[in-house]
């Protein structure tokens, strides 16, 4: 095998075997040295030794296959899609992109850059209007940040990912009426691998202006992972970039509970599916019913939950608590 193919597949390896569903600061920022590195033969020869001996890698290549005669800023967004989608461990609980968020945005990087006849870069005058087609409102802290990540006027695939992430808006969270969407989303009808149909997937990322109308046609993902651990990020990415909630509505999860409820769902889905089932969905369900706590005419199914189900149980417990203080506040002022 070429020395340089065999790297990459390490490195395909190595991190995939590791990281999460998506990718957090931390993994771009690695992601970033690898790429600023991707000729550097002294730095090739340092890790090789570790391909048979400590990882023991057998056919890496069904997962990525290093292509010399494709332009590297390309070949390179795939090893990191490849590192989004493949990801082993999710971290819900941190600032990170979805692993649709990083397929979306290597798409309209490469898209832009193609359009611009440029190789592989983006300068910050075109970043300025990037920000435009993403509807993003972008403060001076935002551009602090960016101006730290940014070394000179390029800005190449894995930065353009880290300033996407450093510049996304905290968001309004996820009412009562979008969970509920998601989990109508859930029992249609899935694909032929037990995915999210990707149109469906396409309309939630249109519905919320992801971006400009001429970027719509990015909005298209792999559909090859199970639709329980879709939802996850489908409802994450929603909670961030959605503008349909006002954030002094009762019935809301801000983002950060979103990210974590996510987090918590994941430390009690023991088996790892997305789904809390049998065991999992009577010890959740136990403790909400013990708590008598109202959920209207929304029927819970004993034998499993998705995250959204568990999202609205939550929801639930987060409105009677704020009833029980407001009885409470009644009470102390003789109302």
């Amino acid at each position: 095998m070429h020395l340089k193919s065999a790297i990459i597949l390490f490195v395909v390896y190595f991190f995939t075997s590791v990281w999460s569903v998506g990718l957090n600061e931390d993994q771009i920022n690695n992601c970033i040295e690898l790429y600023k590195n991707r000729k550097d033969i002294h730095y090739i020869q340092s890790i090789p030794y570790l391909l048979g001996t400590v990882f023991r890698i057998q056919n890496a290549e069904n997962v990525f296959t290093y292509n010399p005669e494709e332009v590297d800023y390309i070949h390179f967004s795939k090893l990191f899609l490849v590192f989004a989608y493949k990801g082993t461990k999710d971290w819900f609980e941190y600032n990170m992109l979805t692993s649709f968020e990083v397929h979306f945005y290597l798409k309209m990087f490469i898209r832009d850059v193609q359009s611009l006849n440029q190789h592989g870069y983006l300068t910050r005058h075109q970043l300025s209007v990037v920000f435009e087609h993403l509807y993003l409102n972008v403060d001076e802290k935002a551009i602090n940040l960016v101006n730290k990540i940014i070394d000179g006027d390029k800005i190449n695939p894995p930065e353009f990912l880290l300033i996407m992430l450093e510049v996304q808006p905290e968001g309004n969270g996820l009412n009562q009426a979008q969970i509920e969407e998601f989990i109508t989303l859930y029992t249609l009808p899935k694909t032929e691998t037990g995915s999210i149909n990707p149109l469906k997937i396409h309309n939630i990322f249109k519905e919320f202006r992801m971006a400009i109308e001429s970027y719509v046609d990015l909005m298209i993902f792999e559909s090859n992972r199970p639709a329980a651990k879709e939802l996850m990020e489908l409802m994450l990415v929603t909670a961030v970039r959605s503008r349909t909630v006002n954030e002094n509505e009762d019935e809301v999860l801000s983002t950060n509970e979103v990210k974590s409820l996510i987090y918590d769902f994941k430390q009690l889905d023991t088996d790892k599916d997305g789904l809390l089932c049998n065991n999992e969905a009577e010890v959740v369900l136990g403790a909400f019913r013990a708590k008598n706590i109202s959920v209207g005419t929304f029927n819970f199914n004993g034998n499993e939950i998705n995250v959204a189900e568990y999202l609205l149980l939550n929801l639930f417990e987060k409105l009677a608590s704020k009833a029980s203080d407001m009885d409470v506040l009644m009470s102390k002022l003789k109302i």
